[in-house]
């Protein structure tokens, strides 16, 4: 059985695409390559993704990606963890003190202060103290 070209090219066609999803109740379809067909699927994931994100948006969920030490994504919305919310405290101290990121490294290891690595760095505490809107002031 000889196929209908690509919708698309005009080459071989490998799959029969899917106009309309079928889980939205599609039955249609179209000759679509190899090629063709990865393009209009990596086309509508990046639709889908970018719908989603603007419904998450208006719904006021969390837009980032991984949560910000101190807090935990639950249900679409930031909420803060108590235990690193002290440390986040203890780092503002300590720098208004006049202690560099990485004393204050060092300090927070001392004092058993939670993290979510192997060990406490400067560059998280420098995001943290820059979020506080400490860093951005000195700097």
């Amino acid at each position: 059985m000889r196929r209908a070209p690509c919708f698309e090219c005009g080459g071989p066609a490998d799959f029969d695409h899917h106009v309309v999803p079928r889980s939205r109740g599609g039955r249609h379809t179209v000759p679509l390559c190899d090629r063709c067909h990865a393009l209009a699927h990596d086309a509508s994931l990046v639709a889908l993704a970018t719908a989603g994100r603007q419904r998450a948006k208006e719904r006021g969920d969390y837009q980032g990606g991984r949560p910000p030490y101190g807090y935990r994504l639950e249900g679409g919305t930031l909420e803060p963890i108590e235990e690193e919310q002290r440390a986040i405290a203890r780092m503002g101290e300590l720098y208004l003190e006049g202690a560099s990121a990485y004393a204050i490294c060092a300090a927070l290891d001392r004092e058993g202060y939670a993290r979510r690595g192997a060990r406490w760095n400067a560059a998280l505490v420098i995001k943290v103290l820059r979020r506080l809107g400490l860093w951005e002031a000195a700097t």
